[in-house]
């Protein structure tokens, strides 16, 4: 149903040579809410109509300058103005003007004496459609965006999977020429005697076999993404203890690049899978480690907030996300320039799967950034119940 306290204040033009015709026709409309602005001549009226762009014109036909026919045309030739709704008012009772009004581009043709409450209804009728013609062309235009920008989404995610199964072939690699490499050195080195040697790339492989561990885990994980048929047990969950789990994580590579790791530790409870919460926050502390800066600073703080939510901040002083990268930084095989540039590892599906796994158990991850001075992730999640 429209709105008609939509047509309030819309502009309405009113041309007519007769004073007393403008007079009547000013106070049918006025009453109704419109404003209104009135022309004597065809002149007047064009130029009130190229300055002011009124909602719809009140047009007489027989002018003393220019013929209201003409009018109409100038009107209906111009993109700016070609959407007007232009009604005739005219005392003319040959078929043929209304003919004539109608094929300059009129949409509605009222005959002189008027009755006001028939012509109140008329203006109200096509300024309706006017706005409603006005919101189509709005809808469509934002239905027209969206699609556009869905399409230059879906076309960078294929773009993305591309690169990520090339990259896949690469990291699949690395650890497995390990694997073998060492695994042919051993046969010399049991054969030599030298178990010193042997124990050592042992070591060696096992971290190779981990790491390729790691990478089809992480596979088999967005499969299971896409195809929802990851399964979640929410349950009471000690927050501290996965934010802790977590931070021993990543703290030997911390560690490594001189950086930071502050956390006031909490008490708060929330209901969440505690395996996948796990995974939220070594995703996140990994890349808070990984782009930080040498020497640089993460910090972690856990607060409850309004609506029984509780808020767990993760900041770095890294080299931050660019703008162009804020809209698309959860699209699943996404990797930053940055990362390209610089060789850092991953498969770029970190905030992908974060994203994913806080949004199952009905929490959200939202983030702010500043290039070359670092990102704050928001994870929000329920409180637990009984808190």
């Amino acid at each position: 149903m429209f709105d008609i306290e939509k047509l309030i204040n819309k502009k309405v033009l009113i041309v007519d040579d007769q004073s007393d015709n403008l007079k009547v026709l000013y106070n049918t409309l006025k009453t109704v809410g419109y404003d209104i602005s009135l022309a004597k001549s065809g002149q007047q009226a064009l130029n009130h109509i190229w300055q002011h762009l009124p909602d719809l014109i009140l047009l007489d036909i027989t002018l003393p300058d220019i013929n209201g026919l003409e009018i109409c045309r100038k009107v209906k030739a111009s993109e700016e103005t070609e959407n007007i709704p232009i009604v005739f008012i005219s005392a003319s009772t040959d078929s043929n003007d209304v003919i004539k009004g109608f094929e300059a581009g009129c949409v509605d043709y009222i005959r002189k004496p008027f009755v006001e409450s028939e012509v109140i209804a008329r203006v109200r009728n096509h300024l309706t459609l006017k706005c409603l013609h006005e919101e189509l062309e709005h809808q469509v235009a934002e239905r027209t965006g969206e699609l556009a920008r869905a399409k230059h989404l879906a076309e960078m995610a294929n773009q993305a999977k591309t690169k990520f199964l090339s990259r896949m072939s690469h990291e699949f690699k690395t650890p497995l020429n390990a694997v073998l490499g060492f695994t042919q050195l051993q046969e010399q080195q049991i054969i030599a005697g030298e178990v010193e040697k042997v124990l050592a790339g042992r070591d060696c492989i096992m971290d190779a076999g981990n790491h390729l561990l790691s990478l089809v885990n992480d596979i088999l994980d967005v499969a299971d993404m896409e195809n929802r048929q990851l399964k979640f047990s929410v349950e009471k969950v000690d927050l501290n203890n996965v934010i802790l789990a977590a931070v021993r994580g990543i703290q030997q590579q911390a560690n490594k690049l001189g950086i930071a790791i502050n956390y006031n530790q909490t008490d708060l409870t929330i209901d969440a899978d505690e395996h996948h919460l796990r995974q939220v926050f070594s995703n996140l502390l990994t890349n808070a480690i990984k782009f930080n800066s040498p020497q640089g600073l993460v910090n972690i703080d856990v607060k409850q907030i309004e609506g029984q939510q509780v808020q767990i901040s993760i900041m770095d002083t890294g080299v931050g996300i660019d703008r162009e990268y804020k809209e698309k930084i959860f699209m699943p095989f996404l990797r930053l320039e940055y990362a390209e540039k610089n060789e850092i590892a991953g498969a770029g599906i970190g905030l992908y799967q974060a994203q994913y796994l806080v949004n199952e158990m009905k929490g959200t991850l939202t983030f702010e950034s500043l290039p070359k001075q670092g990102s704050l992730f928001f994870v929000r999640l329920p409180l637990n119940k009984s808190e």
